[in-house]
């Protein structure tokens, strides 16, 4: 499925008076966990570690 995203509208160039609306997002991709660390920042990764325990919390709260 593709994802639904946000827009953002940006005056491009600067000053030009020409608006520009773009996806905040320009493509999704599924991979593993692992991987999406290595390709993220290191600062950014723990978001990551944070998602994984979130789902496996509401999962087990789920299946209680």
């Amino acid at each position: 499925a593709v994802p639904k995203c946000n827009e953002i509208t940006l005056e491009y160039p600067i000053g030009s008076g020409k608006v520009w609306t773009f996806p905040e997002i320009d493509r999704a991709i599924m991979m593993l966990a692992e991987e999406a660390k290595q390709k993220l920042s290191a600062k950014q990764a723990p978001f990551i570690d944070r998602l994984i325990q979130s789902l496996n919390e509401k999962e087990r709260v789920t299946k209680s």
